[in-house]
């Protein structure tokens, strides 16, 4: 397969499947539609090597414009997440559940109900994520923006391991610095409730991981500025990539 062979780059609005043959069309050269096609299923392609580039009309995005994607999955996820938690919290100490649950009965079983219900929450969040990057190749803010994260390799969509991946990378960090201090502050009023007080270094370590997750964001933010492609460390551990269909929003 050589590097003049390229997908054709139509019906660019329309999800892969999952499922079904492969079919090639020729595309308007009349040459087989080979590389980098945004359309082609995710599975049972063998294409160009990742050293060729992506085929003409498709190109690597722009930090600027992959900031704002994720900013706005960021925003959604947060929203989700707080109101998940603020839901949860209230529900436990409204008085509605029996009294082991509440503050005057066992509050370590209500510790335990209000950490099942994030695990819930976030177990969730990636696994809505893994299937909207390994069918639809983007996330919402993605879709804002018109890009498409796809398989570094040969431009396919990428694997489901590859997906959670991703969203374990850029994403599973966010509640902790969304609804961190509310459960820090959660932790504290158990600990009150015991008559037991913080330990001295119980604020150290609650401060050291809020910071973590913004040094984690830092190193991605400066491992996307320094490649030529615009792949972060994210991407790189993922083997993915994100590109966009030349006239997208930018």
């Amino acid at each position: 397969m050589t590097s003049d062979e390229r997908y054709d780059l139509t019906n660019l609005d329309d999800p892969p499947g999952l499922t079904g043959e492969t079919v090639l069309e020729p595309a308007d050269d009349g040459v087989e539609a080979t590389d980098w096609d945004l359309e082609a299923e995710p599975a049972g392609r063998t294409l160009a090597p990742a050293a060729e580039g992506p085929a003409p009309g498709v190109s690597y995005v722009e930090f600027p414009l992959r900031a704002a994607a994720f900013a706005l999955d960021a925003v959604l996820l947060t929203v989700v997440t707080d109101y998940t938690f603020r839901a949860v919290y209230t529900f436990i100490f409204s008085g509605i559940l029996p009294e082991p649950v509440a503050l005057g009965g066992e509050p370590r079983f209500a510790y335990l109900v209000l950490a099942i219900g994030l695990l819930t929450v976030v177990a969730g969040q990636a696994l809505v994520y893994s299937y909207l990057v390994r069918v639809f190749r983007a996330t919402p803010g993605q879709m804002a923006f018109g890009l498409f994260t796809v398989s570094h390799h040969d431009g396919s969509a990428v694997s489901t391991s590859a997906a959670f991946l991703r969203w374990l990378l850029l994403f599973a960090p966010l509640p902790v610095l969304t609804i961190g201090p509310g459960v820090v502050a959660f932790i504290s009023q158990v600990l009150a409730f015991l008559g037991r007080s913080p330990a001295d270094s119980f604020a150290l370590v609650s401060t050291l991981a809020q910071l973590a997750p913004a040094a984690w964001f830092v190193v991605l933010i400066v491992s996307v500025l320094l490649d030529e492609r615009g792949r972060g460390l994210h991407d790189h551990l993922s083997g993915s990539v994100v590109v966009r269909r030349d006239g997208a929003p930018s």
